[in-house]
């Protein structure tokens, strides 16, 4: 090809290693402001890599590196049209997808935080409708993918009070993970920005089951946050006692049930065992 042509050929003019010119290429066709942010060229760079995935996260670490945690509000640190080619090329079960959907949780919940203190406002100060309408979208595109939340993520979203956030966590996927009814409705509606509407991925027809492993993990954070309720109770606390109440419920009919059964084999095979010593006992007499 013309584009592999021309890579090799700036390598020979500036005496580096492939590997280490492809990655400076890419960290420049990342970055939130590139003109070269484009779906053509991250699959031009993709197909040359031998190891994409770990190309790619040096490059997202590069930005994450040298953002500024200062910012109250923060921007995306990556384009959202990347992080969306991200979920489309590496699929919904890759690390790299779960670290980018990290840094789109981190931005939203910073946009919760400074909306709390501006009720007032639609928009956080100092972020543009753009900026506040793709950061939404590319957050609900991952959220309608998969579940990508994790227990460690529950303090981060305890300052929340959107619906985005909880209603996905607490009306959909934690009730999915503990076979309780889902009143939360997947997938969220896109709001149309400048760019072309993003269409919805579907998650790896690999299914997994979840390992009992990661549902105590959630058990033990969510009962642990339950336990440590504060005053003035917050709309995450709202959302977790309901959804805490639910799963008791529903984990006390399963004991109910599972002792109704208990209780039934025990008086059958109870009735087996006297049917047996009357039969003996008969035999006997005769």
């Amino acid at each position: 090809e013309i584009g592999e042509t021309l890579v090799d050929s700036f390598m020979e003019t500036r005496n580096e290693l492939r590997e280490n010119f492809l990655l400076y290429c890419l960290i420049e066709t990342i970055k939130l402001d590139s003109n070269l942010k484009t779906f053509n060229v991250w699959n031009f760079f993709y197909r040359l890599l031998l190891d994409p995935q770990t190309a790619f996260n040096k490059a997202i670490d590069h930005y994450y590196n040298d953002s500024d945690n200062a910012d109250f509000v923060k921007p995306l640190v990556l384009s959202p049209k990347f992080y969306y080619w991200v979920l489309t090329k590496f699929g919904t079960d890759a690390q790299i997808t779960a670290l980018c959907f990290e840094s789109i949780l981190l931005i939203r919940v910073s946009i919760d935080q400074q909306l709390k203190l501006t009720p007032d406002l639609n928009i956080p100060i100092g972020m543009s409708q753009y900026a506040f309408k793709e950061t939404c979208n590319i957050f609900k595109v991952y959220c309608n993918a998969k579940n990508f939340f994790r227990p460690s993520h529950l303090d981060l979203i305890s300052q929340c009070f959107s619906i985005e956030i909880l209603g996905t966590l607490f009306g959909h996927y934690l009730p999915s993970l503990f076979n309780l009814e889902i009143t939360f409705p997947l997938p969220m509606q896109i709001t149309d920005g400048e760019t072309n509407q993003y269409d919805i991925v579907s998650p790896s027809r690999t299914k997994k089951r979840t390992k009992r492993c990661i549902l105590k993990e959630w058990e033990q954070k969510l009962q642990s946050m339950f336990d440590n309720r504060s005053e003035p109770i917050s709309i995450f606390q709202n959302y977790l006692s309901e959804f805490w109440g639910r799963k008791l419920y529903a984990s006390e009919i399963k004991r109910e049930k599972e002792m109704d059964i208990r209780k039934y084999s025990n008086n059958t095979t109870e009735r087996v065992v006297r049917q047996k010593q009357r039969k003996k006992r008969r035999n006997e007499t005769n």
